[in-house]
């Protein structure tokens, strides 16, 4: 997920996509982190039963900046490798969503 401006310039040559850059930083993501994070609380988040996608959960850490904006870090442990790809990709997917749709920005 991080780190693929290489990649998504070759997509987007050999492919005709368009690619859309989401910044990793807190300041950005914060308010999509909240709402998943209150998703989840309520019980509405709903995913297919995929225990590779909750691994990625437990192995995310939530954490706040000194502006109170929430960010996710790895929560590194002996027993896994702490993947979190799939938490981000989601959480990507949803601000897109909420830039899209929800504040009709983009």
């Amino acid at each position: 997920m991080r780190n693929l401006r290489n990649s998504a310039q070759k997509w987007e040559r050999d492919y005709d996509l368009t690619t859309i850059e989401v910044k990793q930083h807190s300041s950005v993501l914060h308010p999509t982190i909240k709402w998943v994070k209150e998703l989840i609380l309520e019980q509405k988040f709903s995913y297919y039963n995929n225990l590779i996608y909750e691994n990625n959960f437990t192995n995310c850490r939530l954490t706040e900046d000194t502006n109170f904006n929430k960010y996710i870090n790895k929560k590194i442990s002996v027993k896994t490798a702490g993947k979190v790809d799939m938490v981000f990709a989601t959480i990507n997917a949803l601000y897109l969503l909420q830039q899209d749709v929800i504040f009709n920005i983009g």
